[in-house]
């Protein structure tokens, strides 16, 4: 059987998407060090506590894993662009109210929705990885935009300190936020679903290469095997049944 290949188009918008979900990816990661790179100056500021700068770490982690829980379900429901847009829109909002808190209650609510909104990420770049790539080719575009996660601890470092230094913490949030927004929209504009996009047959037939034959195996794997047959009984020998008829029993001589 032919092996498809990906059209012209296909392969752009893999280039595409590619591009797209390690930018966002990385600027994930980015938002999430924000906190930690300013915390001596946030403490200065805003004279919270060790204490109160561990609640405020921990209190985006708490929400980032709950909020995945719900994250993949809509992913499905909603589909890759809306749902991306939203949790980049929603993280950078995060990132902007961070910028204008003037206490703890107000920084703690700003993590928590950092951690609502950065949750789905991931689950939508799984989404899309299926979407837009065939059987053969999801391995490797998983792992480049899950490179995005290191390429995002790696730079932040450095980025951040920058902005903070030069410009000072709060507009370092703000320029974060800023960014993310950006992204939502270009993301937004650029990206589409498949069900969004007029496929041709043969495109289709790639994107979906290897999932009919996987469901098949499944089912045939899944399917309970039929039980052996039991023998018919003590002195009963079937191997020496006669040749001229399937249904005659000859009691076996041993």
């Amino acid at each position: 059987m032919a092996t498809a290949t990906a059209s012209s188009r296909i392969r752009l918008v893999q280039r595409s998407v590619l591009v797209l979900l390690v930018t966002a990816g990385a600027i994930n990661y980015v938002d999430r060090a924000t906190l930690a790179i300013a915390n001596p100056l946030i403490r200065q500021d805003l004279g919270l506590s060790i204490s109160d700068m561990g609640l405020l770490l921990s209190a985006f982690l708490w929400a980032y894993a709950f909020a995945q829980l719900p994250a993949g379900a809509l992913v499905d429901r909603l589909g890759p662009r809306l749902m991306l847009t939203v949790s980049l829109s929603l993280w950078s909002l995060a990132q902007l109210l961070g910028s204008i808190v003037n206490g703890f209650a107000t920084f703690f609510c700003a993590r928590l929705l950092l951690g609502i909104g950065e949750s789905p990420t991931f689950p939508t770049c799984a989404r899309i990885t299926r979407d837009w790539f065939n059987v053969r080719g999801r391995g490797g575009a998983t792992g480049v935009w899950n490179c995005s996660s290191t390429l995002g601890t790696a730079i932040s470092a450095p980025l951040l300190t920058f902005l903070m230094l030069s410009f000072g913490w709060r507009w370092m949030f703000a320029i974060m936020g800023a960014l993310g927004l950006l992204m939502a929209v270009v993301f937004f504009f650029v990206h589409r679903d498949p069900q969004q996009v007029d496929l041709t047959a043969a495109e289709k037939e790639y994107l979906v290469e290897g999932d009919a034959a996987a469901s098949s195996t499944e089912r045939a794997r899944a399917r309970p095997s039929a039980a052996p047959r039991s023998p018919p009984g003590p002195g009963w020998c079937w191997a020496c049944r006669p040749a001229t008829s399937r249904r005659s029993r000859v009691k076996c001589a041993t």
